[in-house]
């Protein structure tokens, strides 16, 4: 059973970027690791934590995206929960569905279990084009390889995120990247939260 919750929350507004930065390690805490073009969007990102410790990821991609083309990852997934320190992983920066475009790694069933069947984690997320759709609710199957949820049946329409907003995702949140309407430069934050960070309600 797939359980996906998320939560629009507030506006923000992102830095214009080009580049990418994979699965940055920071202290939610003290933010030291955050390059300063990029803290006051980390803030305001996390003003709705409850809870503001332990080491959070950060990602950003900002490219040009051309008409009829997915930035990021197609196809309904979940992200789970990102391992750090999985040899499989090549030394845990990338990997398992984490950087652009990839399907997700093999990993062992133990790795499996902790990364897509662990109900705490999840991330926050905006992006500068709404590219992304997602879906809330309790769905019957598991997900496969690399968090793959192509197959989970019952799913509607869902919804699209609205751009310059971010939105809580659990660690099973069921999304997928939507191919670009006009070609555009679009630009996505994302912060992986602690693997053990409780569901925020």
């Amino acid at each position: 059973m797939i359980t996906s919750i998320s939560k629009e929350l507030y506006k923000v507004r992102i830095p214009d970027y080009t580049g990418e930065i994979k699965m940055l390690p920071f202290n939610l805490e003290t933010l030291a690791e955050i390059p300063e073009m990029f803290k006051a969007l980390v803030i305001k990102m996390i003003e709705a934590l409850p809870s503001k410790k332990g080491i959070a990821y950060l990602t950003m991609d900002g490219k040009l995206v051309e008409e009829g083309k997915t930035q990021r990852r197609g196809g309904v997934h979940i992200d789970g929960n990102f391992i750090q320190d999985v040899s499989e992983w090549g030394g845990g920066h990338g990997g398992n569905g984490w950087k652009v475009g990839e399907g997700g790694r093999i990993l062992s069933s133990e790795h499996h279990k902790l990364s897509y069947e662990n109900k705490t984690g999840g991330m926050l997320i905006a992006s500068t084009y709404p590219a992304c759709k997602g879906w809330n609710g309790m769905f019957e199957g598991t997900p496969y390889v690399g968090g793959d949820c192509t197959r989970i049946k019952g799913l509607d329409e869902g919804f699209v995120l609205k751009p310059n907003t971010v939105y809580y995702g659990n660690s099973q949140f069921l999304h997928e990247s939507l191919p670009i309407a006009k070609t555009t430069h679009r630009i996505v934050a994302r912060i992986t939260l602690p693997m053990d960070y409780p569901v925020i309600n």
